[in-house]
């Protein structure tokens, strides 16, 4: 029989407590607080969406590519991605990855490229840049599904540069 505690109401009615119930009561809302808050602080630093930690650069080792991107995307929502090439030619060659292309849905992508070469391992895009100036490419996208999207990158058919975005649903 669980412990109970006969309590005096100020009208003069007498009440029973189970004192076992308000304990666990009380041990539930010591864990769920603490959960709670840390939960918040996630959400205010970015995990869930925009915020400090939502945002992320990747960078070439000969920093002719860096990749500036949302780590947390969500479902068929707007996000965007910026590539700043430093190409050494007349004309940057963007590529990317087949499988990460076909993740997610081009929305737009500034400035427009002069043409698309598609290749076995992906799309090269094609942009019109003279030599030693920087030129920064904003693809505008919608996430297709949910869960890790692992993508890569090239300069002018340089080693690819890896990136990874997780979606939420």
């Amino acid at each position: 029989m669980p412990e109970r505690a006969p309590t005096n109401d100020p009208q003069g009615f007498q009440l029973d407590q189970d004192l076992g119930q308000l304990r666990r009561e009380w041990r539930m809302q010591r864990i769920a607080w603490p959960l709670l808050y840390l939960l918040l602080l996630a959400a205010v630093l970015g995990l869930f969406g925009q915020g400090p930690l939502s945002r992320t650069q990747v960078a070439s080792a000969d920093g002719r590519l860096l990749i500036d991107l949302d780590r947390f995307l969500r479902r068929q929502s707007d996000d965007h991605i910026e590539f700043v090439l430093r190409p050494t030619g007349a004309n940057a060659r963007l590529g990317l990855s087949r499988e990460w292309l076909r993740e997610v849905d081009i929305e737009r992508l500034l400035p427009e490229p002069e043409h698309r070469v598609a290749t076995s391992e992906g799309v090269v895009f094609v942009f019109a840049s003279p030599p030693g100036e920087t030129l920064t490419v904003r693809l505008r996208l919608r996430a297709e599904h949910p869960g890790t999207l692992d993508g890569w990158a090239t300069l002018d058919g340089g080693p690819p540069l890896r990136f990874s975005q997780f979606v939420y649903p």
